[in-house]
């Protein structure tokens, strides 16, 4: 029983510190492809790294101009960041944050956007960032310095 139990151990130690894996866009959640496909030019990618498995995995996606799409095990978005500066595409992002976003700051546009378990974050290409309860309510502003 020790030896089973040490065994388990080991083997979860090991899993736990794993680097993470390129893997081949085909390899990614089919939500995932979707929407790169739709929002982005799978063309471009440069790789993709794969922490984890199964619903527990977090897919990195980092395009040819640093773009960068992070993905969690279901194919949903946690993170767009655009290194590149472009904005965003509106449609990842729910309509009340862009909404809002758009009212309070009618001359910027979301240049980074970002899923927490309890709030949204978007950056603005003027380096504000607004951060949303689940509820799509303001509830904290910054200045990316």
């Amino acid at each position: 029983m020790r030896k089973l139990l040490f065994t388990v151990l080991c083997a979860l130690a090991i899993t736990a510190c794993a680097d993470d894996s390129p893997i081949s866009f085909e390899q990614l959640p089919a939500k995932a492809q979707e929407i790169l496909t739709q929002h982005a030019n799978p063309a471009e990618i440069m790789f993709i790294t794969q922490d984890g498995f199964g619903p527990f995995a977090d897919y990195d996606v980092t395009m040819n101009n640093m773009d960068k799409w992070e993905f969690n095990g279901n194919g949903t978005i946690d993170k767009v960041d655009m290194m590149s500066g472009a904005p965003v595409p509106p449609a990842v992002i729910p309509a009340p944050i862009v909404k809002m976003a758009g009212q309070r700051y009618p001359d910027c546009y979301i240049i980074k956007y970002s899923v927490d378990r309890d709030d949204y974050e978007i950056t603005l290409n003027n380096r504000v960032e607004l951060k949303f309860t689940k509820s799509f309510q303001l509830i904290g502003m910054d200045y990316d310095d």
